[in-house]
């Protein structure tokens, strides 16, 4: 994990906005995965559907 400032690129539809934030902890293999469904042309919205759904799957 990395500790360190940042500066994140948000597309919210009608732009992107660039923010700095601080002292934020980032894990890398989360890093990697993101890096790697853009690489695969994934949009925001696919990978949040992934995620639902993988968490949905996996609810007890």
């Amino acid at each position: 994990m990395t500790d360190s400032s940042h500066i994140i690129c948000i597309n919210d539809g009608g732009g992107v906005v660039k923010k700095k934030i601080e002292n934020v902890v980032l894990d890398q293999e989360w890093i990697t995965l993101i890096k790697e469904a853009k690489k695969l042309g994934l949009s925001l919205e696919e990978v949040r559907q992934f995620l639902v759904h993988i968490r949905e799957k996996t609810k007890v």
